[in-house]
């Protein structure tokens, strides 16, 4: 039994590694966008040793027999075409940072996939020429450690890609080295670079991919912990059930409000109301329609203000203020009369209050002048006290100082 989950957990593995992984997907573009980042670093580097290879054949190499002069014109060719194709995989990646595009996929894919074949060919020719004067497969080597150190490619293509490099060097390698035990040990030796390339492709892949993972599930856990916080303020700042500010933060934003206007010598209105023999609307109808009744009115208000500027709170209870930044006396007053005929007009019914069977509110308006010596707490005072005047006056009223 444990074999078989051995055997279960390493074919897991096998697959993950080398079939292409759900998890993943949302990390490929990120994936792309690295390899062409790579491919600008690499372009530099590659004009560079290709540039000193053709200075270098062309003008400090001596032959001294026909074949060297073959070797010294192929190698010459290969390198300068390597040359011309490695400025225009520059050309095409400057312009993508300087103009700070985001190309598609699939540009991305070809741009990888010319810069890929046009090392590997340019490798396995070389290696070919060289066999002409020398036994050696460096140049194979070196881009098969090249292809998988620079480029971050998925398994399912890495090793098909590191296959197809090899078969391609088995056959060319043959046509300039004649000598049969040569041959089969460079062969032999191309299986020994292959298998280095696919083993380094495979850690490069598992490593950064698993470095993006990380980077995507710390990103994910830090957008829900900002969510989180960002919830917990707004439930701190709000009242559960109406959606308005709650007293804390009236209180916190009254005096906020109450600096800025003396600051800047602007009038401050106040509008506080309370809801007629609400305690009756309950006792009547239950604490659930109570509730849909504050909702209702909460609504309301907040449809009715002039602006943003203009905050609405729950004073507790059934009670709500309004607060108006920069509002004269007359405005503060007109919007309160308006919001008292809304209130009538919303028609909710309520048997308990004896003068329109409907729910109404009384109303307070204070209007402060800066500067004022008044803190928050005075100001509320005397608002309430505006409000309560309403009240003692036959309720459904507007009372203002």
């Amino acid at each position: 039994m444990r074999k078989q989950q051995q055997r279960f957990s390493m074919k897991k593995a096998i697959y993950n590694l080398v079939v292409l992984n759900q998890d993943i997907v949302p990390i490929l573009p990120e994936i792309d966008q690295m390899n062409l980042h790579r491919m600008y670093l690499m372009s530099v580097l590659g004009m560079l040793l290709s540039a000193s290879h053709v200075i270098l054949f062309a003008f400090f190499t001596i032959t001294t027999s026909s074949v060297e002069a073959y070797w010294r014109l192929g190698v010459l060719l290969t390198h300068s075409v390597l040359l011309g194709i490695q400025a225009l995989i520059f050309g095409i990646t400057t312009y993508v940072r300087i103009k700070n595009l985001k190309p598609s996929r699939r540009f991305i894919h070809m741009l990888v996939s010319l810069a890929i074949l046009s090392i590997i060919l340019a490798g396995i020719i070389l290696v070919s020429l060289d066999q002409l004067v020398t036994t050696a497969i460096t140049p194979f080597l070196v881009i098969c450690i090249f292809v998988a150190m620079i480029f971050t490619i998925q398994p399912i293509v890495s090793i098909p890609l590191f296959l197809c490099t090899y078969l391609a060097f088995y056959f060319l390698i043959g046509l300039y080295q004649f000598n049969i035990a040569i041959l089969l040990s460079n062969r032999v030796n191309g299986i020994t670079s292959v298998v280095i390339g696919i083993f380094l492709s495979l850690s490069i892949w598992r490593g950064n991919t698993r470095n993006l993972l990380q980077k995507q599930f710390i990103a994910k856990q830090q957008q829900e912990l900002e969510e989180k916080n960002a919830m917990l303020s707004h439930l701190a700042t709000v009242d559960g059930l109406t959606g308005l500010l709650n007293r804390r933060e009236l209180d916190t934003s009254l005096s906020n409000v109450l600096d800025d206007c003396n600051l800047t010598n602007r009038p401050l209105s106040l509008i506080l109301l309370d809801i007629d023999y609400f305690k009756a609307y309950n006792d009547l109808y239950g604490h659930l329609h109570g509730d849909e009744c504050l909702r209702s009115v909460a609504r309301l208000l907040e449809q009715s203000v002039r602006s943003a500027g203009d905050l609405v709170a729950r004073f507790g209870g059934e009670e709500f203020v309004i607060i108006m930044p920069n509002a004269s006396n007359q405005e503060a007053k007109a919007l309160a009369e308006n919001i008292r005929a809304a209130i009538v007009a919303l028609a909710i019914r309520h048997e308990g209050n004896p003068l329109l069977q409907v729910v109404s509110a009384s109303f307070g308006v204070l209007t402060v002048r800066p500067p004022t010596s008044l803190n928050t707490a005075q100001i509320l005072n005397e608002v309430d006290a505006l409000m309560y005047a309403a009240k003692t006056r036959g309720r459904n009223l507007v009372v203002s100082s």
